[in-house]
């Protein structure tokens, strides 16, 4: 900061014109120095309140990111669980749906498959008695001249 000019007459009046431009001289040095001294202590502070506020930002960033996550993971799990409940409750009764037409269809088939089988049984019964019908007839039919044959060659030979 410069001098009054008021000072400066008034050293000039007590110590002389040497001494005064001496002093002003020296406190000028002095007060450059001081600057100089006062800006490096300043870039010091300046660059660890950097570095410390970097280390501080890190870590509220890290603490952050692990709420941030901790938090979605916890949002995650419980859609997921929801999720799970929902389309698993669903797809449950869907499965169980299905099965339970499968299983009316495969009791119908089995029906129909019953009732076809006692009708074959029916129809393979009276086709059995067509038979033995047709078998008798040709029996009978061998069995006569069969035996007029025998009661005539037995009358010739006796």
């Amino acid at each position: 900061m410069p001098a009054s000019a008021r000072l400066l007459q008034k050293l000039k009046e007590t110590w002389g014109e040497e001494v005064t431009q001496d002093l002003v001289a020296w406190v000028s040095e002095a007060q450059a120095v001081n600057r100089a001294e006062l800006r490096e202590l300043a870039d010091l502070y300046f660059a660890r309140f950097g570095d410390r506020l970097e280390e501080r930002i890190a870590l509220s960033e890290a603490r952050f990111e692990a709420k941030l996550e901790a938090k979605l993971n916890e949002r995650f799990a419980v859609s997921e669980a929801k999720l799970e409940a929902g389309w698993g409750a669903r797809l449950g009764e869907r499965i169980a749906a299905s099965e339970a037409r499968m299983i009316e269809r495969i009791a119908a088939s089995e029906a129909r498959m019953d009732a076809g089988l006692a009708g074959l049984r029916a129809e393979v019964a009276s086709q059995m008695r067509d038979q033995m019908k047709w078998m008798f007839v040709f029996w009978i039919g061998t069995l006569v001249p069969l035996a007029g044959l025998i009661v005539a060659l037995g009358k010739a030979w006796l």
